[in-house]
């Protein structure tokens, strides 16, 4: 198995159930998390609110 093979077919896939899961249990356990938090520098472009 090559190098990209190895990272494309087991890495890559671990790391994101590792990384999907460690987000589920967090909102889970009632940690508001949110995907701004993963994106702070989009908040620039946020549209307010029209109350």
């Amino acid at each position: 198995m090559s190098s990209e093979d190895d990272i494309q077919d087991w890495i890559m896939p671990n790391f994101y159930f590792h990384v999907t899961m460690a987000y589920a249990l967090l909102r889970n356990a009632g940690l508001g998390v949110g995907k701004m938090d993963f994106l702070p520098h989009m908040a620039r472009h946020k549209v307010p609110n029209a109350e």
